[in-house]
């Protein structure tokens, strides 16, 4: 009680003080100018949305905010990042305007301008970081679609510099997109938008309401599968853990429990204390397959292990055996899921939707589908991604030139 009242005061009191000193930097500087008294109110809420507070002017909304901060995490700093990023854009493209059509026409308000300045600065500065981070040698997810998208990722550990902003930039490509792509193949599969944005929606929820969603849907946000646990004891321990505790504290523990990077435990402290995202994951099997493939592959042939051939990858496994192992572990993973077939199956449906109308009405003539398109060539030869989709767009392509060929052949049935 006493620890946690006055962590909210110092919170308060600070964020106060900064909101207070971006408006006196800005007022400071429009003295004597003949500035419109509503320009100041419009300077405040700039302060209030950049630090993360919304501007909150519908009074029945007002009213609903004691049940919002039941059912959600911090809705006046999620309301925040949308109210920016709407007014920012807007100011931008009107400032953008005055530019090419001339004040006549357009003329943007100092405030707009000072918006539009906060917005431009914010994305350019965001972005030159992420790339020294790459230089640096750090992976820099730059495909929207992903769930690392804008975040510099560190062996198991993610960070997120854009302070609550990349969310809602990855879930719109997500939306507009209709797919995801995986943080570990790097493969993109069709996703369904409800569940896209459901997603979304349970990451703003509060811990006691996020727990309930978990416990019903045995899934946390990102769609992975809760722990099962022995008995209540082991759900209590975790959901304290999960859902109770300091974020300061879960992201430094888990950078020292699953980093294979040491120093990433002493580095996600303060990185987390002053409100920089830092994620660290635990891997999973097949996670671990990619890595070790990896590995050895880079070691030995200086590639990645999706660009080897399939006489290349039998001589990596023969000198290395612990990656047969570690294969076989993981193809015991996935006879026991189905989203393997799954995505085989949702190939077949996209270059069946991609053939020609006489190509698709001739197939169902004779009641011919493809079904799911293997990534299994040769043996043990799996497909990758960008290999699996060429596979994809060579058999729409073959079958759009040949088939038509072959039914317009004189004595064809």
């Amino acid at each position: 009680g006493v620890i946690i009242k006055a962590s909210e005061r110092a919170s308060v009191v600070g964020m106060n003080k900064l909101r207070a000193e971006i408006f006196d930097h800005y007022y400071y500087q429009w003295t004597g100018q003949g500035i419109a008294d509503i320009e100041y109110k419009r300077l405040a809420e700039i302060a209030n949305m950049s630090t993360g507070r919304a501007n909150i002017t519908n009074e029945k909304v007002k009213a609903m905010l004691p049940l919002l901060n039941v059912a959600f995490f911090a809705p006046q700093f999620s309301g925040s990042r949308f109210e920016f990023i709407g007014k920012g854009t807007k100011a931008l493209f009107t400032v953008v305007g005055e530019k090419i059509a001339g004040k006549e026409k357009i003329e943007a308000t100092p405030s707009q301008k000072i918006l539009a300045s906060e917005l431009v600065n914010f994305v350019t500065a965001g972005t030159i970081m992420l790339t020294l981070a790459g230089m640096m040698g750090a992976k820099v997810e730059w495909d929207p679609e992903s769930t690392d998208f804008g975040r510099m990722v560190i062996g198991r550990t993610r960070i997120d510099i854009w302070g609550g902003f990349q969310p809602i930039a990855r879930t719109v490509a997500q939306l507009i997109a209709g797919r995801t792509k995986s943080t570990t193949t790097g493969e993109k599969f069709t996703k369904s938008r409800l569940e896209i944005f459901g997603r979304f929606i349970q990451s703003k929820l509060s811990p006691v309401a996020g727990l309930g969603v978990e416990v019903l849907s045995g899934k946390n946000f990102l769609g992975e599968p809760i722990p099962k646990f022995k008995d209540y004891a082991e759900f209590a321990q975790w959901a304290i853990y999960e859902k109770f505790a300091p974020l300061v504290l879960q992201d430094t523990i888990d950078a020292i429990t699953y980093s294979e990077h040491k120093a990433m435990g002493a580095l996600a402290f303060p990185l987390a204390f002053h409100g920089i995202g830092v994620q660290t994951y635990k891997t999973s099997v097949l996670d671990d397959l990619t890595q070790m493939r990896d590995h050895y592959s880079t070691r030995v042939f200086g590639k990645e292990w999706k660009n080897l051939g399939p006489l290349s990858q039998d001589a990596l496994r023969e000198y290395r055996p612990q990656i047969v192992q570690q294969e076989r572990i993981a193809k015991f993973e996935r006879r026991n899921a189905s989203f393997d077939v799954k995505r085989q199956r949702e190939a077949g449906v996209t270059v069946e939707k991609s053939l020609s109308r006489e190509v698709r009405k001739e197939m169902d003539r004779v009641s011919v589908s493809l079904g799911g398109l293997s990534r299994t060539i040769v043996r043990n030869w799996r497909l990758n991604a960008d290999l699996y989709k060429k596979y994809q767009d060579d058999l729409s392509f073959l079958l759009n030139k040949v088939l038509p060929r072959v039914i317009n052949k004189p004595g064809y049935k």
